[in-house]
């Protein structure tokens, strides 16, 4: 055995150096302290998580997923805006048709039974000065055509002579926002090929869902198109299509008229 201070040689059972008197047997307290030290960092090492490798493009993806989130967010939004606008055109529609079930009636009777709240003036002067009309409800939100305000949608109704609902004429004007003169065709449309009898459903399928008014009258129900098409000579030309229906929906006759500009 070797002491650890003076490196003398001692016998393996004695227990102190016999050169300079150090316990044998026992480590110093460096080397303890060390040896415990090194321990420690062992442990360490052990129980320490290895550290997750990040694969390559991993970044690009969770960028693109953030991208497509993103992007589906703003699609919710468009579908909920088109979701509104229609729900806010056809809640005007609606209304005009249950309106339409008391054409004959008295206007009274309708307002009572439906709970609806006939005005005699429009909040809108253009419509006031351009529209015939004995009674009007309309929409709550508005828009600018060629500079001037409408409503999104308006219902007008019609007494006859003995004070009963003779007509409702529902109007959309959402459908000429972009264009008074409505819609560009091709050309102008031609109904002759369709027989009278025809579903109606059949005839709004091949013109189009773009319907500029709907008119209920006692028997008939008029369907009215706004288009544009240039003719030959290359001239804009716009015109207003009327289809008719009977209260069964089946088609029974159209008329085309032509709009030319009054300031020649």
């Amino acid at each position: 055995m070797e002491c650890p201070k003076c490196h003398k040689t001692a016998a393996d059972n004695e227990t102190v150096c016999p050169n300079c008197g150090t316990r044998l047997g026992a480590k110093s307290e460096t080397a303890s302290r060390r040896l415990l030290a090194d321990k420690r960092k062992a442990i360490d090492v052990k129980t320490q998580p290895a550290k997750r490798k990040i694969p390559v493009g991993a970044f690009s993806e969770k960028k693109a997923k953030l991208i497509a989130a993103a992007a589906g967010v703003v699609l919710v939004i468009i579908l909920a805006i088109v979701l509104i606008v229609s729900l806010s055109s056809s809640k005007g529609e609606k209304q005009a048709k249950e309106i339409s079930e008391y054409v004959g009636a008295r206007p009274e009777l309708a307002q009572s039974k439906l709970d609806e709240d006939f005005k005699k003036k429009s909040a809108y002067n253009v419509l006031n000065k351009a529209v015939d009309f004995d009674y009007i409800i309309e929409a709550e939100d508005d828009l600018s055509i060629s500079g001037i305000t409408y409503p999104e949608w308006a219902i007008f109704v019609s007494e006859s002579k003995k004070g009963n609902i003779k007509t409702v004429r529902y109007v959309d004007f959402k459908t000429v926002e972009d264009n008074i003169t409505g819609e560009k065709r091709d050309s102008q449309i031609n109904l002759d090929k369709y027989k009278a009898g025809t579903d109606i459903d059949d005839i709004i399928d091949v013109i189009g869902d773009d319907i500029y008014s709907i008119t209920y009258a006692k028997d008939t129900i008029t369907y009215t198109y706004k288009y544009w098409y240039k003719s030959d000579n290359g001239d804009r030309q716009s015109v207003i299509l009327s289809v008719v229906s009977d209260t069964d929906d089946e088609y029974q006759s159209y008329e085309s008229r032509l709009v030319y500009p009054y300031d020649l």
